[in-house]
């Protein structure tokens, strides 16, 4: 069994998806497997990873929703801990064993996390400012601000299947309000060095509008008094 799974959701993202897989294959920290569940991509992916020789696990299923599609990828993982990319997202070579580590120190009921890097779609880094994370850190902080995303995480498996996993009908903030809820049980640990890069491209959800805030202020209000 390996120590992790990089567990990478993927939709139409033929294009990105060789940089994360470089990315992960670039690992000082090489306990690990690669899994790739496809949520129906219609672009050729299936075919690009067939050419490049790509050895790790890939399963297609017919467009089940992002959240569905995180939750095969734990129903479908072998590994003790789970990290998340996204498949137009990178991890930086380091990112693996920085996490490992946290974990080791800490007990195999931590959460490990770390910021991100943007980068826009032609790889160049967009600058932003880097909050210093909180220590010790608490619910309250992660609800005054997201330090923790899907990517840049390392939790055990375990404990994600424990907790139910993600909610499926959440459109929007399925994964705040269920790093939300692990704050509340478990102890979440993170560093100031970046450990992934976030990519911002044309086609994917980075734009928030007001429609994407209402749900957002919706969930917290949710979690808040319930």
């Amino acid at each position: 069994m390996p120590k992790v799974s990089v567990c990478i959701p993927t939709y139409n993202r033929r294009d990105y998806l060789p940089l994360a897989l470089k990315s992960v294959y670039a690992q000082t920290f090489k306990d690990y497997e690669i899994l790739i569940v496809d949520d129906g991509s219609k672009d050729g992916t299936r075919e690009m990873l067939q050419a490049s020789g790509y050895t790790g696990r890939y399963y297609w299923f017919d467009h089940i929703g992002q959240q569905a599609t995180r939750n095969k990828l734990l129903e479908l993982a072998q590994g003790e801990y789970i990290t998340f990319l996204d498949s137009d997202d990178e991890l930086f070579p380091h990112a693996l064993e920085i996490l490992v580590q946290m974990i080791d120190e800490n007990g195999p009921d931590t959460l490990a996390f770390g910021p991100y890097v943007g980068l826009d779609e032609n790889g160049r880094e967009i600058p932003r400012k880097q909050r210093k994370v909180p220590i010790p850190f608490t619910t309250a902080d992660l609800f005054e601000y997201i330090y923790i995303h899907t990517g840049g995480t390392l939790f055990a498996r375990r404990l994600y299947l424990k907790e139910g996993g993600f909610n499926a009908n959440m459109r929007r903030c399925g994964t705040y309000r269920l790093m939300l809820d692990f704050s509340m049980k478990y102890k979440c640990i993170g560093t100031d060095r970046p450990v992934w890069k976030k990519r911002r491209h044309g086609g994917n959800a980075t734009e928030m509008n007001y429609e994407w805030r209402a749900m957002e202020l919706k969930m917290l209000e949710d979690f808040y008094y319930n």
